[in-house]
């Protein structure tokens, strides 16, 4: 599959007080009411080696070791399920967080979470910095803070693009809930100062109707022709420009993963 991008617009304060409920509740809730079924949340009791999975328009299910899922009893105490999606999250990796975010896109009444992009290859980002580093409007230092943001997104792994010279290791970054392992998927995020700078820079590039081009550096599995680079790398940019809609959130975060 390769290395994969995604981005959620999180509202920081509903976010908190929807990760205080119970892990039973919402993966109840989420069974009876989530909207796409292909976003599935699941959860894993390691002390057991249980497995709890609830998929929309289906009864809560669970699965003990190797055993297929079977329908689970709610009416039936698990101490497991008594625990927050806070305390949980907190002991895991980024993934549990990853299908939260992502469950929660399509999970009303909530609309605090907006899936920015998911599961993407990376190329295109060194594609619009090397137009950003080049743009004729560019003002300066806008470049080299661009480029430490997507830095952030990219962590360890290269964008075909060679970028000026920083720590790979993520900063301090705050978020409601921060996973004990945050290296599978690397894990960061922007403020909203962060995220408005972003989208600032991006509306100008999209307004000189640039020619995306592919950077010179090595590369992974890309587009084939030019005018298909040039037609991924502009829809990329259109996915990170709904971010726009998110900086009237109440204190907006953009939390990436990649892997």
């Amino acid at each position: 599959m390769g290395v994969r991008i995604s981005l959620y617009a999180v509202d920081v304060p509903p976010f908190e007080q929807f990760i205080d409920r119970s892990l039973g509740e919402v993966l109840t809730d989420y069974a009876a009411r989530g909207l796409d079924s292909d976003r599935r949340l699941w959860w894993w009791d390691d002390s057991r080696d249980r497995r709890f999975l609830a998929v929309p328009g289906k009864p809560l299910l669970y699965a003990d070791s190797s055993a297929n899922y079977v329908d689970y009893d709610t009416n039936e105490p698990d101490a497991f399920l008594s625990h927050s999606i806070e305390d949980f999250l907190r002991k895991q990796s980024g993934h549990e967080l990853k299908s939260l975010l992502r469950a929660l896109c399509g999970f009303p009444p909530h609309d605090f979470v907006r899936e920015i992009m998911c599961d993407q290859r990376r190329w295109w980002i060194g594609s619009l910095l090397d137009y950003a580093e080049r743009a004729p409007d560019s003002v300066p230092g806008e470049y080299s803070r661009l480029a430490q943001v997507w830095q952030e997104v990219l962590r360890p792994y290269g964008c075909g693009k060679s970028l000026p010279s920083q720590k790979t290791a993520s900063r301090d970054f705050t978020f409601p809930v921060i996973p004990a392992e945050r290296e599978d998927p690397w894990m960061s995020s922007w403020t909203a100062d962060e995220a408005s700078f972003v989208v600032s820079c991006f509306r100008r590039i999209q307004s000189q109707n640039p020619r995306f081009k592919a950077p010179l550096g090595e590369l992974g599995i890309v587009p084939e022709t030019a005018d298909d680079w040039h037609v991924w790398v502009s829809e990329m940019l259109e996915s990170v420009l709904r971010i726009n809609e998110c900086l009237t959130y109440e204190q907006l975060a953009v939390v990436s993963f990649i892997s």
